[in-house]
C-alpha cells in the first residue's frame, strides 16, 4: 500500500510539472487591417497558426516565442461613383511573429497567469488579388496586385512586410489561452510614387497549448 501511495504521488508531481510545460499552442481568431494612404483599405477576416514557447532565463516568466500563422482578410464590396461596377480586395498570407514575452501567476494559489508579448513580424503574402464585376454583364476579373497590370499601373501592392507588435492576455491552467493585440506595419506596402501606405492590425484571439 505504501510503495502504490509513493507511485501515485509521484504520478501526480510527474502530471503537475508536465501541466506547466506546454510549450506549443494552436491559435486562431479574428483580424482587422488598416492599410491607410491617401484613402484607406480596411480588411476583415481571420488567422489560425501555431506558437512555440520556451524560457530565456533562469527565472521563470520571460521566454521567447515564436510562430507561424496562414491568415486571410477581405475588404467590404465598394462601387464605382457611376456605380457601373464593384470590386473587393482579398489577400492570404504567412505571419511569422518573433517575439519577447513575460508571464506572471495571477496569485500564488492559482494556475491562471498574466502574459505580454512584444516584438517583430515578418508578413509574406501569398495571393493579393483585386476583384472586379461589372454590374451591367456580370463579368468578372481578378487582378493580382502584386504584379504590375498595364491597365492598373501605379497600384502594386507589396507582398512583404515588417511588423512592430504587441498582445497580452490571459493563459488559464496553462491549457487555454486569450489575448487580443496589434501590429503595426513599417514598410510602405503600395508601390506607388508619392504613397505611403502603412498596415494597422488588430486582433482578438485564443488558443490551445499542449
Amino acid at each position: 500500500m505504501r510503495k502504490l501511495f509513493i507511485s501515485m504521488l509521484m504520478l501526480v508531481a510527474s502530471t503537475s510539472l508536465f501541466a506547466q510545460e506546454r510549450p506549443f499552442s494552436v491559435e486562431a481568431g479574428w483580424l482587422h487591417s488598416n492599410v491607410s494612404a491617401e484613402g484607406s483599405l480596411k480588411l476583415d477576416g481571420a488567422y489560425a497558426g501555431l506558437n512555440y514557447a520556451f524560457d530565456i532565463s533562469d527565472e521563470k516568466g520571460f521566454y521567447f516565442t515564436p510562430g507561424l500563422l496562414l491568415e486571410y482578410q477581405k475588404s467590404t464590396t465598394y462601387r464605382n461613383k457611376s456605380k457601373d461596377y464593384s470590386y473587393y480586395y482579398d489577400e492570404f498570407a504567412l505571419n511569422i511573429p518573433l517575439m519577447i514575452g513575460y508571464k506572471v501567476n495571477l496569485g500564488s494559489d492559482t494556475d491562471t497567469r498574466f502574459f505580454v508579448n512584444a516584438g517583430p513580424l515578418f508578413y509574406f503574402g501569398f495571393v493579393g488579388d483585386l476583384n472586379y464585376k461589372t454590374l451591367s454583364s456580370g463579368n468578372k476579373v481578378r487582378v493580382n496586385l502584386y504584379k504590375m497590370d498595364e491597365y492598373l499601373v501605379g497600384s502594386k501592392m507589396g507582398r512583404i512586410d515588417i511588423q512592430i507588435g504587441a498582445n497580452t492576455g490571459v493563459d488559464f491552467g496553462g491549457w487555454l489561452k486569450v489575448l487580443v493585440g496589434c501590429d503595426y506595419g513599417l514598410v510602405n506596402r503600395m508601390r506607388v510614387d508619392g504613397t505611403n501606405a502603412r498596415t494597422f492590425r488588430f486582433y482578438v484571439g485564443g488558443g490551445f497549448c499542449f
